[in-house]
């Protein structure tokens, strides 16, 4: 009512957006406009009104304004002489210029825009979309106060029912990042497809299906093959020609796939007419989302190193033969010097003795200074009897020939004579029937971590223990000495490497167990048969 009495009282045409209560009593949007109607004196004698509902189109617009204002792209509408009828609050933080100032004015009115081609550009594609009507897209390069950007811009004509193009809508959004991503991606890309097309090795890429995306020239020259003839194709059409290399090829991409992770494994299959071993590396590729997309297997030759693998095994067993029989030499060194020793030069002494003997006592009677002499002499012959009896006892003890158990035995009692050292011995009850080759071993570790444990170790006591698992016989010397450092030791001990190569050609293994102050554990692992070799 208020409305109508200015429009009487003025006689001035009134237009205006209002809101007001329908017949269900919900507010809603509406476009009035009141038309003064004269008399021929001109005087205000009606008022015509016409109500238009706009209530959608105003809640259409008051939705595109909280989306226009919270999206992180610039939006801006233009009308059809190129002027700023709305701009979003992103573009004018952006271009640090109050939204207020946009209003009105053309591209090429706007500072910052005004001094640039971006604003000449920009009416010129506005106006096209006018003309045309249809939308467009392009990207745009500009210098702005962040530096240099790249925008994607798109240009929407806003058209009326006849079609008439009223305005146009401006979305730019900022690709720089995106670009630069792609960019990295597509160096990235030539980066890889360098290194793989002159990768010495095959190479090919797989999807979850197993089938060929991608080989690289190596592969194709390998086998002599297009990549056109095999792309596309499944896993095993090419080459793989053993149902069991296709069976272990189809379980590790399988696993690859499902476990997530990267395997390896080495086949053999003919190749050219001659077996040969491969190694195969496969690995998963994830795309943006961490989710595999395919499998890239690397292929390589390893025949070359697997024939040198095996030479070396074979040069490592002729070396433990060789070790064997030089061990074995040497013990029959030792037991011929031994019993030459204690029958030849030992009978010689005895009947030195003798002959000494008899001297003084046909002699010495009439002498006594002979006869002293004499007693000298045969004190020295004793000693020098005991001596060959030690050094044959060094040899070749004779307690070796009576099985490993009378050996140790012997051994502990002679060290336990000789050191201060308690010493334990535990031995199986039944009978231990070793070969005379591992008994010996056997002995000879024992001997000499006796001996190292009475130089080096400050040992008060030490316990031996022997017993048989199975197919093997086990020998474990402990003491509680002050011990050593394992890494530093082994490297440069003899005693210990010596007791390693008497071990190893037997078959068995040593382990070495020691720490600074917890005294010292040798443990030896040694099979009652002879294994075959190789």
């Amino acid at each position: 009512m208020v409305l109508l009495g200015e429009v009487m009282d003025s006689g001035i045409e009134v237009v205006k957006e209002m809101r007001c209560r329908d017949r269900t009593g919900r507010v809603r949007w509406g476009h009035m406009r009141l038309i003064p109607e004269f008399d021929p004196m001109h005087n205000v004698v009606g008022v015509l009104t016409i109500y238009r509902d706009i209530d959608g189109l105003k809640r259409s617009e008051e939705l595109f304004r909280t989306l226009a204002e919270n999206f992180p792209d610039q939006i801006v509408r233009f009308d059809s002489r190129c002027r700023c009828l709305y701009v979003n609050i992103a573009a004018s933080r952006f271009f640090k210029i109050p939204q207020e100032e946009f209003f009105g004015k053309r591209p090429s009115e706007i500072a910052l825009l005004a001094e640039t081609t971006l604003a000449e550009r920009g009416e010129d594609m506005i106006r096209s979309v006018i003309e045309t009507g249809c939308a467009c897209t392009t990207e745009v390069d500009w210098q702005s106060l962040y530096g240099d950007r790249k925008f994607e811009v798109r240009l929407i004509p806003e058209k009326e029912r006849d079609g008439r193009v009223t305005n146009v809508l401006w979305i730019a959004r900022d690709i720089t990042k995106l670009r630069a991503t792609e960019l990295a991606l597509l160096e990235s890309e030539r980066a890889f497809r360098t290194l793989v097309e002159n990768s010495p090795d095959p190479i090919i890429r797989y999807d979850l299906r197993g089938l060929r995306l991608y080989v690289n020239p190596k592969f194709e020259s390998m086998f002599g093959i297009n990549s056109r003839d095999i792309l596309v194709e499944h896993i095993y059409t090419v080459g793989e020609e053993s149902k069991v290399v296709q069976r272990r090829l189809d379980h590790i991409l399988g696993n690859t796939v499902k476990n997530n992770e990267k395997s390896n494994l080495e086949l053999i299959f003919t190749f050219e007419g001659k077996k040969r071993y491969w190694h195969a590396y496969v690995s998963p590729e994830r795309g943006t989302d961490g989710v595999i997309s395919s499998v890239l297997m690397v292929w390589r030759d390893i025949t070359e190193r697997k024939e040198s693998e095996s030479r070396l095994r074979d040069s490592y067993c002729k070396l433990r033969e060789l070790a064997a029989w030089r061990e074995t030499a040497r013990e029959e060194d030792r037991r011929r010097i031994a019993r030459e020793l204690h029958d030849e030069l030992g009978q010689y002494l005895t009947t030195l003795k003798m002959r000494l003997s008899a001297m003084r006592i046909n002699l010495g009677s009439n002498n006594e200074d002979l006869a002293t002499e004499l007693l000298a002499i045969v004190s020295i012959s004793d000693k020098t009897i005991q001596v060959m009896r030690d050094v044959v006892t060094s040899l070749r003890p004779a307690a070796i020939d009576f099985g490993i158990v009378g050996a140790l035995q012997w051994l502990i009692t002679q060290f336990s004579k000789n050191n201060s050292i308690l010493c334990n011995l535990s031995l199986p009850q039944d009978d231990v029937g070793l070969e005379e080759d591992r008994s010996v071993a056997l002995f000879r570790v024992t001997q000499e971590a006796l001996t190292n444990i009475v130089r080096h170790a400050s040992a008060r006591s030490v316990t031996i223990s022997l017993e048989i698992e199975n197919n093997d016989c086990f020998l474990e010397v402990r003491d509680d000495g002050r011990g050593f450092d394992p890494e530093t030791i082994q490297r440069n001990s003899f005693g210990i490497l010596g007791m390693r190569e008497r071990v190893v050609m037997l078959g068995g293994e040593i382990l070495v167990k020691s720490s600074l102050g917890l005294g010292t554990t040798i443990r030896v692992r040694v099979p009652l048969t002879q294994s075959p070799r190789g």
